[in-house]
Parts: C-alpha cells; sequence; structure tokens
C-alpha cells in the first residue's frame, strides 16, 4: 500500500549558492548498517536537493542503494518495503507518517521521483495506488505522482529489503533536509541580503540586531543523548554575508554561541573564497558540544532548539 500525508507550499530549488549541498553538508548519502548486524550489507540513502529555499518542494528525489561490502557491488532483485516519518516538535509531540510504499528493484538501486500535485487534498492520503507494488525501470526509476511535499526537518526512514537466498534485512536510518533563508537588513538607510542555511533542519526567527551587531536564529534539534553519544547527529550552520556589509560595520572578526554557551572545540570556519564578493560563516559544533548542551535542556519536545548567536567584532 502507498499512503501519504499531506504538506503544503510551493517549490522552489536550491540556486543561490554556487557550492553542492549534500545531507547534513557533510556528505553525500548516509550509510546504515542491517540492524542484525550484518558486516556485508550496507544501505545508502539520500535526499535531493537536501536544500530547501524556504523549506518546501513538490519535487524531490530519494534514492537507496543495497551495498554488498564485500564484494563491492549492488545486491539485485531486491524488494524495498519504505516507511518515512515526519518529525514535528509540536507541544503534541506527535510525528507523522508522511509515505509508504513497496518497490521492487532488479538491479538493486532505487530512486523515487516524486512529484506533488495534490496541495489542496486535506485529507493526505492518497487512495490511488492502495496495494500496489511498484516495479522500477532498467535505471532503477520509480516516477510517483502523489501528495508528498518534502519540508525542511527531521525524517525517519526504515527500510526492509527482501533478496532472494537472504534473510529480511532491516535498516533503520535518521535524515535531515536543511533550508536556505534570505532576509533583507535594513541598516544605514542601505537594504542588503543576508542567507542563512541550516543543512540541520528549518530556520526560524533568523533575525539581525544592529545594537549588539548579532545575527540570530533557531533551528528545532532531538536532544537524543544516546545519538549524540553514537555520533550519529550532524549540525551544519552557515550565514552568507556581502562584504560590502561586513566593510560598512567594520567587522574584522565572528564569535558563535550555542545556546547561549561559547564552545573552543566545536569547527568555526570563516571563508571569504567560495562565492565571489560574500564572506561564508561555517559553524559545525562537534559531538561534545552537542552532548552538553543536551545534558543542559529540557525533555520537553515543545523546547527542541538550538539557538545560534553570530557576533560582529
Amino acid at each position: 500500500m502507498l499512503s501519504v500525508i499531506l504538506a503544503t507550499s510551493s517549490i522552489y530549488f536550491h540556486k543561490s549558492i554556487s557550492h553542492d549541498a549534500y545531507g547534513n553538508g557533510l556528505t553525500q548519502a548516509n550509510m546504515v548498517r542491517s540492524e542484525d548486524k550484518n558486516n556485508q550489507v550496507a544501505l545508502f540513502v539520500g535526499i535531493s536537493p537536501l536544500l530547501l529555499k524556504n523549506g518546501t518542494t513538490d519535487n524531490f528525489m530519494i534514492k537507496f542503494e543495497l551495498y554488498d561490502i564485500e564484494n563491492k557491488s549492488r545486491y539485485t532483485n531486491a524488494t524495498y518495503q519504505i516507511s518515512i516519518v515526519k518529525s514535528e516538535y509540536s507541544s503534541h509531540g506527535k510525528d507523522r507518517s508522511v509515505f509508504n510504499g513497496t518497490f521492487v528493484s532488479k538491479n538493486g538501486f532505487l530512486s523515487l521521483n516524486i512529484n506533488n500535485t495534490a496541495k489542496n487534498n486535506e485529507s493526505g492520503v492518497s487512495e490511488k495506488h492502495g496495494g500496489s507494488i511498484f516495479h522500477t525501470d532498467t535505471d532503477g526509476q520509480v516516477n510517483l505522482t502523489i501528495p508528498f511535499q518534502l519540508q525542511s526537518g527531521q525524517y525517519h526512514i526504515r527500510s526492509v529489503i527482501t533478496i532472494p537466498k537472504y534473510q529480511q534485512l532491516y535498516f533503520d536510518t535518521i535524515w535531515h533536509a536543511g533550508e536556505i533563508e534570505s532576509k533583507a537588513i535594513n541598516f544605514n538607510r542601505n537594504i542588503t541580503n543576508i542567507t542563512a542555511v541550516s543543512y540541520h533542519d528549518r530556520i526560524n526567527d533568523f533575525s539581525f540586531d544592529a545594537n549588539n551587531r548579532s545575527f540570530t536564529w533557531e533551528v528545532p534539534f532531538e536532544y537524543n543523548l544516546s545519538r549524540i553519544d553514537e555520533g550519529k547527529v550532524k549540525v551544519h550552520e552557515e550565514l552568507i554575508i556581502p562584504n560590502y556589509f561586513l566593510e560598512s560595520l567594520n567587522a574584522t572578526s565572528f564569535t558563535m554561541t550555542m545556546n547561549d554557551h561559547h564552545f573552543d572545540e566545536s569547527l568555526f570556519v570563516v571563508d571569504p573564497y567560495t562565492i565571489q564578493g560574500k564572506t561564508i560563516i561555517h559553524y559545525v559544533p562537534k559531538d561534545d558540544a552537542l552532548f552538553e548542551i543536551s545534558n543542559n535542556s529540557g525533555s520537553q519536545r515543545s523546547n527542541w532548539l538550538i539557538k545560534f548567536v553570530l557576533y560582529l567584532r
């Protein structure tokens, strides 16, 4: 059965940044081992695009590849049972099931090309494909027109894969779709566009305070100590600032806080070269920093946010 929960808004593809962007802003695809710890099998999972302008897109691709590590090849004739749950950080704490489907791939590669055309279907459930099993073409592709809109945020992807002469394999992974938000800043009677990029989740309350020369934004974050301790959580934030704006403020250095704490061990990089006329501020906190703020945070899901502040010095 294929069922999809509806989301809203419009299509935008990330075109404002010149470099390629991938999952977590660090790697092209997530690799996960089977839950039975089969060391010969790995599943690669990828979503494209990974950076969503204004946090949504109606056209996107989800890729799966079942890989034989020992023989360095794909497993053929694989049947994928896929379910996807969208994490919702609300006061009610209820996540949303957004996708369920069964797909057969002869070459072991599965690429779902999804087009959302039912944005106004408030029921959110597609009956058209109920009970269907989809077969890929020779390139491992399946085209789906269903009411499933990709939104920035965290997705929990579970896959049960059946291969001839093998037992069923179970895979469980977390995937993050990031967001790009540009904001027009009115400063000294000039309008300047500043771009915030979150590879981890959606961007909330992006603002500039002229008095203390700082940018502030928040990102949903699941304070899961076990996942952080296992090194499974990556956070990558960026601000892209025109050089003339920095020059007008005589800004020659930067400091960053995360939940009002400075972390010297965090990766904080200034890149004035990649985009002509602009400076990219990268912030990639290490596991120790994420673990510390998680220890200091409450257990209420509605409070699961990271607050970032970038100060111009």
